[in-house]
């Protein structure tokens, strides 16, 4: 009945999700990208596919046909800041076993897709007789999700020229995959061929492997592109010429060193996610260089950056007339040598509610406000950053602030005592940090919590010890048995459940 009352068009994305393996964890990002390649989501005026995808997902787990699963339990500093950066923005979900043989079922009655299981009972392959896909049982490795697409080893070459998901190395130059939308491709230490031009339909192009690839420029004439990630990636330049808009692609992520010139730009108008990764080394630091990073500001769709330089300072600075659109939400900066006197344009960005500043990001010893307020900032992560010493601040400098994470700050003196005040704040999370800035911390929950602030917790870790999350009972469990240093890993939350603190 459940199925019976499902509208038209979610009915193919419902029996699409019996080809993951039983039990597995479905990460939602990738079945997005998935349901996009396989023709099953039509974009509407005010919405794009990925954005109708997501209402999909949301209506199958209305109906409890699909079960969310729960954030990863957080136990360590990294699974901490891994939340805290986004990592599990987008949520796995799962579909129960007799959920998942209704979907067979009724996809073989529907001539679907069909199942061939072996003496045992288990699935061996499933095979869409209509597009010949092959989904063997073994799944493959995808940035730690599972991913359950990939071409067999049974079917003939000219089978798969109609596939539209393939996963595998050697088709693509063996077949003019003229209806392929989605690959994932271990390219090795090859450059990926200028054939892949012949793709014309391809959507998504995944080389998240660890060697470097190489994007051939013919990538820039592949209109129907929407997300290209890899593990690390350098693209060629734009052919000169016709230009030709992709207006689709929406993501762009781990590409060195590239170039933001007028003429790329103006080729990704409609950018959403991207990422650059500036190295130098040899005889690089020895020349002016450039990467015009002040283009970014008329990517006016861009939503999250994330920009990092690995190696010798350049003789040019590529951050120098950094610029950036009011559009953005998350920004992420490493290594990027920006000074604390040029927070300011980053505090005027309307929309920022995410903001990571790693290692050297930003140098100098002192970050003053004058009239620098971060209107919507929501999380602000200071990491591995040894140059701030003093920091001032107030409530009204971070009107909106829910979370605070200081890591590896060892320089600095103490956290503004005024920011305490800000109303929503929730997490004060210190790790390997002075033991001025510790007293702060504590200092701030104190007051916070004579002045009835019952929400605000205060973390504190070592780093290399798991966070423990207590409440009054283990903490004076603790004290008790005399573990000093584990006192001090320890989460104090204010409220009448936990009235013990650190000494």
């Amino acid at each position: 009945m459940s199925y019976k009352h499902l509208p038209v068009w979610l009915r193919p994305c419902f029996l699409y999700l019996g080809l993951f393996p039983e039990d597995s964890k479905i990460d939602v990002a990738s079945l997005i990208k998935l349901w996009v390649a396989e023709g099953f989501i039509k974009p509407t005026k005010s919405q794009s596919m990925e954005q109708v995808a997501e209402s999909y997902i949301r209506d199958l787990v209305g109906r409890n046909l699909l079960l969310v699963e729960s954030k990863r339990e957080i136990v360590t500093i990294h699974d901490l800041v891994g939340e805290l950066c986004g990592v599990f923005e987008y949520k796995t979900v799962t579909i129960h076993d007799i959920v998942r043989e209704l979907c067979i079922k009724t996809a073989e009655k529907e001539n679907f897709y069909c199942v061939q299981r072996d003496l045992n009972g288990g699935c061996e392959f499933i095979r869409d007789e209509k597009s010949a896909y092959f989904y063997p049982q073994e799944s493959v490795s995808f940035s730690e999700n599972p991913i359950v697409m990939r071409i067999g080893q049974r079917q003939a070459s000219c089978e798969c020229r109609l596939s539209r998901v393939l996963i595998d190395k050697d088709w693509l130059d063996t077949c003019e995959q003229v209806n392929l939308r989605y690959l994932y491709q271990d390219f090795g230490t090859s450059p990926i061929p200028s054939s892949i031009a012949l793709c014309w339909s391809l959507q998504t192009l995944n080389t998240e492997v660890a060697n470097t690839v190489v994007l051939p420029s013919e990538i820039w004439n592949m209109p129907q592109l929407r997300h290209i990630i890899g593990g690390c990636m350098r693209v060629s330049d734009p052919p000169p010429g016709d230009i030709l808009v992709l207006h689709n692609l929406q993501t762009l992520v781990a590409v060195e060193n590239l170039v933001m010139s007028e003429e790329v730009c103006s080729r990704i108008p409609n950018i959403r996610v991207l990422g650059v990764v500036y190295r130098s080394s040899g005889e690089q630091v020895e020349q002016s260089w450039s990467s015009h990073l002040h283009n970014l500001v008329w990517l006016s769709k861009l939503e999250s950056l994330e920009l990092s330089h690995f190696g010798e300072p350049y003789v040019g600075d590529p951050f120098e007339k950094l610029q950036l659109p009011n559009s953005l939400k998350e920004l992420t900066l490493i290594n990027c040598n920006i000074a604390w006197s040029g927070m300011g344009m980053i505090a005027s960005l309307p929309h920022l509610e995410f903001l990571q500043l790693n290692g050297e990001a930003v140098v100098g010893p002192e970050w003053n406000f004058d009239e620098e307020i971060f209107h919507g900032l929501k999380r602000l992560i200071i990491c591995h950053n040894h140059n701030l010493v003093n920091w001032t601040a107030d409530c009204s400098n971070f009107p909106l602030l829910e979370t605070l994470l200081l890591w590896n700050v060892p320089n600095l003196d103490e956290i503004p005592l005024e920011i305490g005040e800000i109303p929503t704040l929730e997490n004060i999370i210190v790790v390997e940090c002075s033991e001025s800035v510790n007293k702060s911390a504590r200092k701030i929950i104190e007051e916070q919590e004579d002045m009835g602030n019952l929400a605000l917790r205060v973390v504190f870790s070592s780093g290399s010890d798991k966070l423990w999350w207590t409440h009054k009972s283990a903490l004076e469990r603790i004290e008790e048995e005399d573990h000093e240093e584990q006192i001090r890993t320890l989460t104090f939350t204010t409220g009448a459940d936990c009235s013990a603190k650190a000494s």
